[in-house]
């Protein structure tokens, strides 16, 4: 069930008035689209031969223990980044997104790679719905946080003779 929003002017101050979450939310979030499709796409001996720090519980590189690995990595990176948005946002698909991406982040622990796989992948559909959906608001937000931070930056350098 999806909550409802008033984009009344105390909204907008509060969206306003949040840290860097829609930059950050976007930035992994697109990140993950990246990488994603890049590692599931590369061959597994290819994968293991590039990263030599994955090891699975023999001592062994191999490519399942590359995969698990990296996937549990962006299932928790993107849990990470909703779990920030849901701070500030009140979307009940964050918490489904979330329950998503840790089943796949357990899937990937279990070796079970194909689960964890269609896991992600439903997790990362419900991730982009939600971008989909905040992008104006977030995108405003963004923008007036960099305006405000260039008026800020034009202010100090005025108040020491540099402007």
């Amino acid at each position: 069930m999806q909550k409802s929003l008033d984009f009344g002017p105390e909204s907008r101050q509060m969206i306003k008035n949040k840290s860097g979450i829609s930059a950050i939310f976007a930035a992994i979030l697109l990140v993950s689209i990246a990488f994603v499709p890049a590692v599931s796409a590369q061959a597994e001996t290819e994968s293991a031969d590039k990263l030599e720090a994955i090891i699975d519980i023999n001592g062994q590189i191999t490519p399942t223990s590359t995969i698990s690995v990296l996937g549990e990595e962006v299932c928790d990176v993107l849990t990470a980044a909703l779990w920030t948005l849901d701070q500030y946002v009140d979307d009940s698909r964050i918490g489904t997104a979330q329950n998503k991406l840790s089943q796949s982040a357990s899937a990937f622990r279990n070796n079970n790679i194909v689960t964890g796989c269609n896991y992600l992948k439903q997790g990362i559909v419900i991730s982009l719905n939600l971008a989909a959906y905040w992008a104006s608001v977030l995108a405003t937000w963004v923008y007036n946080k960099l305006v405000s931070a260039a008026n800020s930056a034009k202010s100090f350098l005025i108040q020491y003779g540099y402007w």
